[in-house]
């Protein structure tokens, strides 16, 4: 992974930013300072430059292209050692939304999941997190089946 991040961050460098491809090995990278070397400061420096090649990314596009990955693991690897728990867990909803909101059920799933788990960690209550993951959920399963329905019907019903 470490030769893939540093291959990636070559390319992007050499040829122009790629968008999802170099801040996923943006936060790789920034994760790999932190594991390997022991550099929390270093981490959290790329991690603050995938946020803002991800808003920038946003605001130029101006589109619902969610990078979801690079930031997810930003929270799940860099961030632990530097935020509290509330605070990621509250990003990390972001992430739900903002992947919800794109269509990308899978990472607004994986969002949620760890969200919640992170608020755990911050002291809240497991009855009132209990009760908004039920209704999170069936509002991501809802839009899936919707996903699929309009898959299907668009196999059955090729437009000419």
């Amino acid at each position: 992974m470490p030769i893939l991040a540093c291959a990636i961050i070559k390319y992007s460098l050499q040829h122009g930013n790629l968008p999802k491809e170099a801040t996923l090995a943006f936060a790789i990278f920034g994760m790999l300072k932190i594991f390997q070397e022991d550099d929390y400061e270093s981490g959290r420096y790329w991690g603050d430059v995938v946020r803002s090649a991800s808003k920038k990314h946003r605001a130029l596009t101006n589109s619902k292209v969610c990078i979801t990955g690079p930031l997810l693991v930003l929270c799940l690897s860099v961030d632990i050692w530097s935020k509290p728990a509330r605070e990621i867990s509250q990003e990390l909803l972001g992430h739900y939304n903002y992947a919800f909101g794109a269509g990308q059920t899978d990472a607004a799933i994986i969002s949620l999941q760890m969200a919640y788990r992170f608020s755990l960690h911050g002291g809240d209550s497991l009855a009132l997190l209990t009760a908004s993951a039920m209704e999170r959920l069936q509002l991501t399963v809802s839009l899936k089946i919707m996903h699929i329905e309009l898959y299907l019907d668009d196999r059955t019903h090729p437009q000419m």
